[in-house]
Parts: C-alpha cells; structure tokens; sequence
C-alpha cells in the first residue's frame, strides 16, 4: 500500500474519532492479502496445440475503512490492488493495478429503511443473478443507488436498486464501451420467510446498448424466484427465472429459461452433507438463427463459477455457443474437525437444443463429466489455506462447439484439468466504539 494512502487513512480516522465525540459511533479498518497458486492445463477452455499449460500466482491486497455514527450513517471504502506475482519489477513506479473496490455511503432513514449510495457489490441469495464474483481477485461492484427495507422480526426484506453508466463527463452522447458491463440496470427483490419456508421473488432489467448506428438500448428482463424449503436435517431448494426482450446484438430475446433445484442432507455424526442437483439453462438451437430468433438464458451478472463447474467451462470464459446447459450434479462434504472440510462433486453436462450436428458424426448431445475436489483449513483465526482441482472429461460434442469459436485448433487428445491453492488472511485491523457523552 503506498504511503499517501496510509497517511490519509490516518487523518480521515483521527478526524472521525474526534467528531464521534458527542454520539454512538464505530470505526474500524480491515485488511485482506489473498495470494493464489494456479496450474491451467485447459482451464476455461480447451488449449491450443501449440501451446503447454499455464501457472502463475495472483495476489489480492484490500485495505477496508468503514465509520458509523449513532446507526444513522455509515460510510465504506476498500481499495484494492490485482497483480501477478513478477507482473512489476522490482523498482517499478506505477503498477497501473491499483483501484477502488467499493466505495458507498448508507443512510439510515428510519430503523427499517435505508438509502445506499455509490460503489458496492450486490450479491443476494444463490448469486445466479446478482453476485459478488469473490472467487476472482477483483471480485464486482456496481455503481448503484440501493433502497432497502428489512424488518428481522417479521422475516422480510425488500431491495430496490438502479444504475446508470456512462465512459466519462460529455457534452454529446458517447458509446459506452466498457468491456462485460451494462448502460443501464433496475432490480428488485422481496424476500419473506417463515418458520421451514422461505420465498423470494426477482425482478431485473438489465439495458445494454445495441449494435446498431443509433446505439438504442436493448432490454433483457427477467423474472422468477427461489423457494428454500428446510425439516430437520434435509432441505430443499428451488429456483426458476424467465427471461425475455432484445440483446446486445440486436436479437429478439424469446422463452429463454432457467430452472434449479437442490436437495440436501446433513448428518451430525460423521458430519456429512450430501448434495444433488440440476440445473437446466435454456439454449439456441441452429435453427433458431435465421430468424433472428435467441431463446438462451444469459447469467451473465451472477457467479457462475460456483454454480456450473469449477473449471468454468460454461457462462465463465470462451462460452459455448449459446446451447445452454443442463447440469446435473452430486456432491459430498465432510468436516472431520471444525477447522477442516472437503468437498468432492461430479457434474454431467448436457446440451438441451438442436446443435445442428450430422448425426452421423454426432450422436450426442453430452457435453462432458467434470470433477470437482475442494479443501478448506482454517489455520488460526484470520488465516485459511484452501485448494482443489478440477478434471473435465470433454465429450467430441464440447470439443467441436470450443474449436469453432476459437481461433486455433484445439488439442483433442490432451487431458483438461486445473488446480488451484491459496492462502487468505482476513484480519480486522483496528475497531474502535465510541459512547455517547453523558452530560453533568
């Protein structure tokens, strides 16, 4: 962290603790360094050829400040830097990877509703549409301007939240060109529970500016929800979105669906949890584009990484053609100590649309079987090794859907696998709670 930064960290604290003064207030400062170990032998998608596998290592480094006064106002800022380990050398002036993270301001109307402004991660429930993206070292933050409601004795809360983006101050319109972002967004989401069902309902419009000489946006909407069901040691969970309008290309957005469901069982002795699931994605099948027609769910805002496959083969990196997905997957985990859990899931993956292969080249529309081993060891309070490794056994359907959106040949008969280990210390620095001033 540079010095001008800890210097005015310093001054903005010693400035809040003096006007905490006369109020109930708290002020405290959080660090987080999140270095990661990756071995990519066909991560995201299938390699080239010409080319080995890849490591490196990546390393978070947060530094958080947050100030409450009187559960009247509360203000947030976290700055970040993203690097690869040897990215800079050693007497480099400016890294370029240096930024602001999330930087808001939340006030507190009355003892239920609150107003939050500024940059923020917006991440609720599954994180199948809105996610916070924690996996990757940048994570994701919106600019947004966020209304919420929360009443814990009756089990509800309700957000409402809108955003609108634009490259930079301008005296005419300007296309807006940042890369994976939208123009413009509006959510909503109630939730409401009870004593072993809980439901949610979503509402998200999402406009992004088309292909076309004017620059019209076009509008995805979608809509749906979740239901959690829980007795005793099982519980339930099902969730279902519908989505529908224009894309970014300029196609009429039709029928495009998704559907989830998960059920899980948890044993106290041995402590075991077993999970089985499916996710079904709607797709485009070949037919479809000749009339300008797309029928694919897009997920494209949530954290699909931990939904689809860990070596994100799909809505995560190369794509795979809109041909949508159905996953199907069983998982166990086990905790043998407190401080200890291991994960192990397989996936099957299938294309639910008309591929338009030659069937007699083709006779499936598997995409591939994946597994998913994952560690996690808490070493002492604010520091946690974790790891895994991911195997994808690519089917020739998967195989010719990647190559014909890459640029190079893939290598077919190489093995695809990832694996992964980081260690996370998250450590809160300085936390301080100041008591109102009683007067004689």
């Amino acid at each position: 962290m540079k010095p001008v930064y800890l210097l005015f960290l310093s001054v903005i604290g010693s400035l809040l603790i003096n006007f905490s003064a006369n109020g109930q207030s708290e002020f405290w400062i959080e660090g987080q360094i999140r270095p990661r170990f990756e071995f990519r032998n066909g991560y995201k998608t299938l390699l080239d050829t010409a080319f080995g596998p890849a490591a490196y290592i990546e390393q978070r480094t947060r530094l958080s400040v947050g100030y409450k006064f009187r559960n009247k106002l509360t203000l947030f800022v976290s700055f970040q830097d993203v690097r690869v380990w040897g990215s800079t050398g050693q007497t480099n002036k400016v890294a370029g990877n240096f930024s602001l993270f999330q930087g808001w301001a939340k006030v507190n109307a009355t003892p239920h509703i609150s107003f939050k402004f500024g940059r923020q991660v917006l991440s609720y429930d599954t994180q199948r549409l809105l996610g916070g993206l924690n996996w990757a070292a940048q994570g994701s933050a919106h600019d947004a301007l966020l209304f919420e409601y929360k009443n814990d004795s009756l089990a509800m809360e309700l957000q409402v939240g809108a955003a609108y983006n634009a490259v930079n101050p301008s005296l005419s319109q300007l296309v807006y060109n940042v890369t994976r972002n939208y123009k413009t967004m509006q959510f909503l989401r109630f939730h409401k529970g009870f004593k072993i069902v809980d439901f949610t309902f979503w509402a998200l419009n999402v406009g992004q500016e088309m292909s076309i000489p004017d620059r019209t946006l076009g509008f995805e909407f979608t809509t749906g929800g979740l239901v959690k069901f829980k007795a005793g040691s099982f519980s339930a969970l099902l969730e279902g979105y519908y989505q529908f309008g224009r894309t970014s290309s300029n196609q009429a957005k039709n029928n495009a669906y998704l559907a989830a469901l998960r059920l899980n069982y948890k044993m106290e002795k041995p402590q075991l949890k077993f999970t089985l699931g499916v996710d079904l994605l709607s797709g485009t099948s070949s037919n479809s584009n000749f009339n300008n027609q797309n029928t694919s769910f897009n997920p494209w805002m949530g954290t699909n990484h931990a939904l689809y496959g860990h070596i994100d083969y799909f809505y995560v990196g190369s794509g795979h053609n809109d041909v949508g997905l159905l996953n199907a997957l069983l998982g166990i985990q086990y905790n043998p100590v407190p401080q200890a859990e291991f994960g192990l899931t397989y996936h099957y993956f299938y294309a639910p649309t008309d591929l338009g292969f030659a069937a007699t080249t083709f006779e499936t529309n598997t995409l591939g079987h994946e597994i998913d081993f994952v560690f996690k060891y808490k070493v002492q309070k604010y520091v946690t090794l974790l790891g895994g490794y991911a195997h994808m056994f690519g089917s020739e359907t998967l195989k010719n859907i990647k190559e014909g959106l890459a640029s190079y040949d893939v290598d077919r008969g190489r093995q695809t696998n990832w694996a992964w280990l980081t260690i996370n210390v998250n450590l809160e620095l300085f936390r301080h709670k100041f008591k109102a001033l009683v007067k004689k």
